[in-house]
């Protein structure tokens, strides 16, 4: 019995030499890592490969031509080089002291679409059960490619951080990449609640410029505090509260500027297509619950200069417009509304028009007019209604209103249907000298603007220079042309009928036949006769600045009387020749 333990004892010792020489061997040797490496080469799933393996796995490993190929998924490594202290295990701390990686080219599989999870987020306790040291931690020259992006490139990570007391500790955290550079340092929690304290400055290159940005992120996981500023090229402060952030999230934000404008870089000096020189918004609520509100000064090249307010509920299907009011062109705009965007694109409009002047689009509108509007109006997918749509000038007694539908197609939207009607509409628009004077009129249109119909009738009140009388008018046209189908008018007791063409694309050209039959012209000769009447039938062309006569006859029937004229000739600035 007393020999079993004593040669039970010789070969406890024994295996307990060889398991420490063979530690020592894998552990204190190059050659123990060339072990290691190449049995990892072996049974790692996928190829892996290693052009050169030296020091030791005790202190500093050296890798250089690093690849590993599996399914869709490939990547490379230029060199690899791991320095830590193995002896800082003893006092349970992991010392990297050092780690360095060069050249990382990664070629990604597309990815998956993976279900939605329902389930709230929660970020895990981490619990280290020793501390870790991360002396120098450098990146180099990344390249990661996907099927579905443009490849991302990354210059440069610096890190240098440490774990303490259930704190991760940030004290350098560095990015560079061609389109995008941070700074980030601060502690993070690892436990419940996962306390922040974080500092960042950033900076990203835009095609024409750089933005600049640098700001604080305060509290944990219950309520967080970001304060922002973006300093260039425009100058914008972020103050945002968030409490319950992996749960209800709600948010308290106030975006503020002093002056915004866009384009940044304009072609000429200040013509900007929109500038507001100061203004505020504030966001509050949840993501099923929030509340908008935006007050700023705006203008533009195509913006008359005002002050707007928008005041908007909302959540993740639908916003709702409660209040938007805004004094400009003399006048103010008043609007309420709604947009959805789930299950698909809707939306309400409701906008009252009160004393605009138009004289910033149209220099010759009357200093002293204004106009007053308003719309109902409906979009339902692709289809949209104009409930109401009416306009007013309250110096006048000028009215226009509008109804139809139709479908919104891009270049190819149409009406499907539209109604255009109008009361007392002259030109000018003030005054009694009018060249044209309607009391009544309707137009049907539809179809889209490369093909559109129209159907006009109008009473024409009695101007300077057309009589009153009754105006048919039946066409088709589109961006370059119009078509007149037929036009029939009751008017100097007689009646006209045209037929015709007119077309401003590639120049201005037309044809017309007409047609008047038994008219008196009493209204611009006083001295004509009562009861004579006239005829007259017409066909001429233009073609740019040359017009052609091909027929002009004129008879009266009550006498043998004719007149008929055949000619060409040119369009000048001083009249025709």
């Amino acid at each position: 019995m007393k020999r079993w333990l004593i040669y039970l004892s010789l070969l406890i010792s024994f295996l307990l030499t060889l398991f420490i020489g063979s530690l020592g061997f894998l552990v204190g040797t190059e050659a123990g890592l060339r072990f290691i490496t190449a049995v990892a080469q072996q049974f790692a799933p996928g190829t892996l490969k290693i052009d050169t393996v030296k020091g030791l796995l005790l202190n500093e490993i050296n890798f250089t031509g690093v690849s590993y190929q599996y399914e869709d998924t490939a990547v490379q490594v230029a060199s690899f080089q791991f320095v830590w202290d193995a002896e800082a295990l003893l006092d349970g701390k992991l010392h990297v002291k050092k780690l360095h990686i060069k050249a990382i080219e990664a070629d990604l599989p597309k990815s998956r679409q993976e279900e939605k999870d329902s389930a709230p987020l929660e970020l895990p306790d981490i619990d280290l059960p020793i501390q870790i040291v991360l002396d120098d931690v450098q990146i180099h020259q990344v390249t990661i490619r996907t099927a579905e992006a443009e490849p991302l490139i990354i210059d440069s990570i610096e890190l240098r951080s440490n774990t303490k007391a259930k704190v991760w500790s940030l004290q350098h955290f560095k990015i560079k990449s061609p389109l995008f550079n941070a700074k980030l340092a601060g502690d993070v929690g690892l436990t419940t609640p996962h306390t922040v304290q974080l500092n960042l400055d950033w900076s990203a290159k835009l095609p024409e410029f750089t933005v600049v940005g640098q700001g604080e992120l305060n509290g944990d996981m219950q309520k967080l505090i970001l304060t922002h500023t973006v300093s260039k090229p425009l100058e914008v402060e972020l103050e945002s509260t968030v409490e319950d952030v992996l749960g209800a999230f709600s948010m308290d934000t106030q975006l503020i500027w002093q002056e915004v404008y866009w384009p940044l870089n304009p072609t000429v000096a200040k013509d900007y297509l929109v500038h507001s020189q100061q203004g505020r918004v504030t966001l509050s609520g949840t993501l099923d619950n929030y509340r908008f509100d935006l007050n700023a000064k705006v203008s533009g090249k195509q913006i008359p200069a005002g002050q707007w307010t928008i005041i908007a509920q909302g959540n993740q299907q639908e916003l709702t417009i409660e209040k938007l009011r805004t004094e400009l062109l003399k006048g103010v705009v008043k609007a309420t509304g709604k947009v959805s965007w789930q299950p698909k694109l809707a939306a309400q409009l409701n906008l009252n028009v009160d004393e605009i002047t138009l004289k910033d689009f149209w220099n010759e509108w009357p200093d002293e007019l204004r106009l007053d509007g308003q719309v109902v109006a409906k979009l339902d997918g692709d289809d949209f209604q104009i409930n109401q749509l009416d306009v007013t000038l309250p110096q006048t007694a000028t009215k226009l209103s509008l109804k139809g539908e139709g479908v919104v197609a891009g270049e190819k939207s149409r009406f499907k249907t539209a109604t255009l009607t109008w009361q007392n509409v002259q030109w000018p628009l003030v005054g009694n000298d009018s060249i044209v004077k309607t009391q009544t009129g309707r137009a049907n249109l539809s179809g889209t603007l490369q093909n559109y119909r129209v159907d006009l009738e109008t009473q024409l009140g009695s101007s300077a220079q057309i009589p009153a009388g009754h105006l048919a008018l039946k066409g088709q046209g589109n961006l370059q042309q119009f078509i007149i189908e037929s036009l029939h008018s009751t008017l100097l007791e007689g009646t006209v009928n045209a037929t015709g063409q007119v077309s401003w694309e590639p120049k201005l050209a037309a044809q017309l036949n007409l047609k008047a039959d038994k008219i008196t012209i009493k209204d611009f000769w006083t001295d004509w006769p009562d009861n004579l009447r006239l005829n007259s039938q017409l066909k001429a062309k233009l073609d740019g600045d040359t017009f052609k006569i091909s027929t002009l006859k004129v008879n009266i029937p009550q006498t043998a009387a004719q007149l008929s004229l055949k000619g060409e000739g040119t369009l000048a600035d001083d009249g025709p020749r």
